[in-house]
Order: structure tokens, then sequence, then C-alpha cells
């Protein structure tokens, strides 16, 4: 049986733990999908200032089990960014929870449709909770640097 996940708004003190968990999520589950050149850019993009820079300016939320933090999730304006769920975990349901709380989250905050940006990694994810895509695409970019060109927009209504 899964143990019960507690998410809450992450905290400036959470940073560190959200950049670790973010970090080794990359190099353990993202890395069979990108370049060597696309996680590094991934893994500065996850870097301790900033998931602190993040904190600051969206809506972040971590999700801990028995104090451990087991995953994250962010949402900026109807954008859902930033799920990571600890390597050890996955397949256990809290990605699915993550995304079930911003979803509600989202809801309560008036926004009627979610979109999502999802990784290569993460698109048959969001296909199963109900996302589909909308025939258009996006370039994820972190500063000046591409990290993958041509990622469909997938949306829900909520």
């Amino acid at each position: 049986m899964v143990e019960k996940m507690k998410i809450r708004k992450a905290k400036k003190e959470d940073a560190r733990r959200i950049s670790l968990l973010k970090r080794k999520t990359i190099r353990e589950i993202n890395i069979k999908d990108y370049s060597e050149q696309s996680i590094s850019i991934m893994l500065e993009k996850n870097s301790l200032q900033n998931i602190l820079n993040r904190i600051d300016n969206k809506n972040v939320f971590c999700g801990f089990v028995n104090d451990v933090l087991v995953g994250t999730i962010a949402l900026s304006g109807n954008n859902i960014q930033s799920l990571a769920v600890k390597y050890s975990q996955v397949g256990k349901g809290y990605g699915e929870t993550l995304v079930e709380f911003i979803e509600n989250y989202a809801r309560r905050k008036g926004v009627i449709k979610l979109i999502i940006y999802p990784s290569l990694t993460a698109r048959e994810f969001y296909k199963k909770l109900g996302y589909n895509r909308t025939g258009k695409t996006s370039t994820w970019k972190f500063g000046d640097k591409i990290l993958e060109s041509s990622v469909p927009i997938m949306e829900k209504k909520l």
C-alpha cells in the first residue's frame, strides 16, 4: 500500500530539496530521451537559485511522505510546470496525485483550462490523465538555449 502524500505550498527552505529532487530525476529519468547538452541545460534550469526564483514567482507545491519530499509541481497562470517525482517513487501514483491537486487548485483559482508543454518522457503520462494535444507546438527554452523544438502543447478543460 502506498502511503498518503501531504501536499503543501513550497517554502524557501524547501528549495534545496526541490533542486536535488529535480536534478536527480532529470539524471535518472529524462536522460534516456535527451542529449547531454539538453540534460545540462535542464540541470542548470533547476539550480538552487532558479528554484528559489520559481518559489517567489509561481505557485510551487511539494508532496511529502513521512517528511520525505517525493514530488513537486508548479502552476504559472494556467500552465502546469515542473512536475517531478522521486525516481524510487515513480509508478506509485504520486505524480497523478500532484496533477489532481494542481487541477483542483487551478479550479479554485477560476482556471477553466490547463496547458502543459510536456517533456518527451511525460507525454504519455499526461495523455493518460486526460490531456490532449492541441495541434500546436512550442519550443522549450531556458534563456537563449533551446532544449527541444516542436514540443506538442497539451491541454485539459477543467
